[in-house]
């Protein structure tokens, strides 16, 4: 057991015998001393022998007494934990005071770690006596936001930290809905003079609060910062909701989801026309009702072999039909046609040089407006030629009389019949004093022809006939 039992750093005064002629102390650690009386303090706990060695005037040495010093740890225990605000900001600077007390039963030193959520922002040592009391104070800069216990040893105290993150504003890119989404903007900002890291928490309520993002933000000193919390509407109740981050807050209406199709009927005159839906194939043909359109503006074509494309835009609403009736506009003629008779017909037809590969009567289609040269070949008769004028959408009608060719000369006669009548074999025209047209000498035999058959008279017999 210890003679002496001392805390470190505590002065221990030694005394010794004054009619010595000199001293030597040995604290045993490693330090001596020759005074008569002399102090010393620890610095390390342990157990320690001093041996004190005295010579007298007689020249005789005397051996002191040896004694055992143990330097133990001292009590130095925090009674209290104060601080100067209990809510601050980032950037703030805080004021924590300590209240300490010596409770052990030797003089000493202890370390004291003020900690902020198990972080070290400090350290003091502190020196007293038995049972003294005494505080120290710690200014120390908040750095981060959020609920702090702020602790020496084991005496805590809470406080809480403002962020200098903010929330600016809370913006809905539409404040009614009928199912659509919605997209809530948020804006944020730093607004201390040091870095900052906080949680930004956006909510949806409506009675019941839902969390729809929880997000770690991080910002220099005066940053902004925007982000984007989509908000699915399609599976709200009707009713007003909230829509918040921190204390900033949005509201909108939910009405009741409308449906997100339609149908639409279409009717056209004349009926037939192919239905087509922004450019795609319906595959059916008007008058039909299409099933399940997605709503809005849609753009509807109508198409029918010799009409103009009928186009237009249709608004469908959900859950209704919209009707469309079209009158379509017939395609404007670009060609015309040509009709040739011939008398006698199955005469070859030529336009423009070009064989048709048919006979009269004949009607050709497909024509381009324009002059077209027109000929009639038939054998044994005059080629006939002439032009005709043909017109878009129109038909240009042509009857050609063919001339027989005339006969050789042994077969010219003229005969007289019985009677004194002239007869004039069919297929034979007089001869012509002036040059007469075609068309001309056709209507000629024509009526040469009605004449003879007016007066002619009983079949007159071969022998009969004579050469006028």
């Amino acid at each position: 057991m210890a003679d002496y039992t001392l805390g470190i750093g505590e002065e221990l005064q030694f005394h010794s015998d004054d009619n010595a002629l000199s001293h030597l102390w040995d604290f045993g650690d490693g330090i001596t001393s020759a005074d008569a009386s002399p102090v010393h303090a620890y610095q390390d706990y342990g157990v320690y022998q001093v041996t004190h060695m005295a010579e007298s005037f007689c020249g005789a040495c005397d051996q002191a007494a040896v004694h055992t010093i143990e330097i133990v740890p001292a009590s130095i225990t925090v009674k209290s934990v104060l601080l100067d605000k209990y809510q601050a900001s980032v950037g703030d600077t805080v004021k924590v005071t300590i209240l300490v007390q010596n409770t052990g039963t030797v003089y000493g030193t202890g370390t004291i770690s003020l900690k902020f959520n198990e972080e070290v922002v400090a350290t003091h040592n502190v020196t007293l006596d038995v049972g003294a009391e005494g505080s120290y104070t710690i200014d120390s800069q908040l750095t981060r936001s959020g609920s702090i216990n702020v602790c020496a040893d084991n005496v805590c105290t809470v406080m809480f930290v403002l962020s200098s993150i903010i929330v600016d504003s809370v913006i809905l890119s539409n404040n009614m809905t009928s199912g659509d989404p919605i997209v809530s903007t948020i804006n944020v900002r730093n607004t201390g003079l040091l870095p900052d890291q906080r949680t930004i928490r956006t909510t949806l309520s409506n009675g019941t609060i839902l969390t729809l993002d929880e997000r770690n933000i991080s910002l220099q000193s005066g940053e902004p910062q925007t982000f984007e919390v989509p908000i699915d509407a399609r599976n709200l109740s009707p009713g007003f909701y909230a829509v918040c981050s921190d204390n900033v807050c949005k509201s909108f209406y939910a009405a009741t989801p409308t449906p997100k199709v339609g149908d639409l009927n279409i009717t056209s005159a004349p009926e037939g026309a192919r239905i087509y839906i922004d450019d795609v194939d319906q595959l059916s043909t008007t008058p039909s009702t299409l099933r399940d359109i997605p709503v809005g503006s849609r753009r509807f074509a109508l198409k029918l072999e010799g009409y103009n494309d009928t186009v237009g835009t249709v608004q469908i609403t959900g859950g209704m039909i919209t009707y469309v009736y079209a009158t379509l506009i017939p395609l404007s003629p670009t060609t015309g046609a040509i009709d040739v008779s011939s008398t006698p017909a199955g005469a070859e037809l030529f336009i423009d040089g070009t064989d048709q590969n048919v006979k009269t009567p004949a009607t050709i289609t497909d024509l381009t407006e324009g002059s077209y040269t027109i000929k009639l070949t038939l054998t044994g008769y005059q080629e006939w030629a002439g032009t005709v004028n043909i017109k878009a959408g129109q038909t240009a009608y042509l009857s050609a009389g063919l001339i027989s060719l005339a006969p050789p000369p042994s077969q010219a006669g003229k005969y007289l019949a019985a009677g004194g009548l002239l007869l004039i074999p069919l297929g034979l025209v007089l001869t012509r004093k002036k040059e007469k047209t075609p068309n001309e000498l056709a209507a000629e035999a024509r009526r040469a022809a009605a004449a003879y058959r007016e007066i002619r008279a009983p079949t007159v017999p071969a022998a009969a006939r004579v050469p006028v």
